[in-house]
């Protein structure tokens, strides 16, 4: 999901695999995708408190 003007919505990518390994005072972040739309990249933000992304 993404969050567009305070409103969530689909996100434009279809994720056939996702993964996340934990690394020294870091997060490996793996992912394929089978479908794009309308997108030319996308950018994978984290968070502690669901509102400030970094």
């Amino acid at each position: 999901m993404q969050i567009v003007d305070g409103v969530i919505t689909p996100l434009p990518v279809e994720r056939t695999n996702f993964k996340v390994t934990a690394a020294t005072n870091a997060a490996l972040v793996q992912c394929t995708t089978s479908q794009e739309m309308y997108s030319r990249d996308f950018t994978i933000q984290c968070n502690n408190d669901v509102l400030h992304f970094e």
